[in-house]
């Protein structure tokens, strides 16, 4: 293993290179953009799309000052799409017996024990890990 006895100033000059101002900086932030566009992309892909509103409501957001990027979405129900529900649900901690509820577009009554999960957001990026890293080649 290589070891560096001016590793402290080599972090230093990194950090710099990255910072805003940065001549490394402008590039970091177009990679993030670009990795969050091509996880948007196919989390859209992957939503199942009943009325399409899930899938359009799927974005992404880079904030710059924390160097994060997120690919979400706004819709309430779009977490019981990716997990599932009731005794369906993938992290196993939906309702354990059967339930009903009122559909409120018809007014009628409906038994259920769940829904099955449907992922799409975590696949994005499982699928993409190799196209995300790609982003970044050269930059850093």
């Amino acid at each position: 293993m290589a070891q560096f006895s001016n590793a402290d100033e080599i972090a230093a000059r990194i950090q710099k290179l990255f910072e805003p101002g940065g001549e490394g900086y402008e590039a970091l932030v177009g990679a993030l953009n670009q990795a969050c566009i091509g996880v948007e992309g196919a989390a859209k892909r992957g939503a199942p799309a009943r009325t399409g509103n899930l899938r359009n409501s799927i974005t992404h957001k880079v904030e710059e000052g924390e160097m994060t990027g997120h690919v979400f979405t706004s819709v309430p129900y779009a977490p019981y799409v990716e997990i599932g529900t009731g005794i369906y649900s993938s992290q196993g901690d939906g309702r354990k017996t059967p339930w009903v509820y009122v559909d409120p577009a018809t007014g009628e009554k409906v038994f259920t024990r769940g829904s099955h999960p449907h992922p799409y957001m975590k696949p994005a990026v499982d699928n993409n890990i190799s196209a995300i890293e790609k982003c970044f080649e050269g930059i850093i």
